[in-house]
């Protein structure tokens, strides 16, 4: 997600022109895509911190899973 805020900070005025690096960012504002793609990358901090953890046993791995022993 900082990738991303750090292509949309890049300085695209080097690269194309001035209406169209002005249009860019008022459609970026207008939808409030630093929200957005801030928002989706904790959700995925957290969903990766939920696994890691072992909260979630969907992703748990089967070999990690006690076994019932043989009597």
């Amino acid at each position: 997600m900082v990738g991303v805020l750090a292509v949309k900070a890049a300085p695209f005025e080097m690269i194309l022109p001035l209406g169209i690096v002005q249009s860019i960012e008022a459609i970026w504002d207008s939808l409030r895509l630093t929200f957005a793609f801030e928002s989706l990358g904790l959700c995925a901090f957290g969903l990766s911190w939920r696994i890691k953890g072992r909260f979630l046993y969907a992703f748990e791995d089967a070999a990690a899973l006690p076994q019932p022993r043989a009597a």
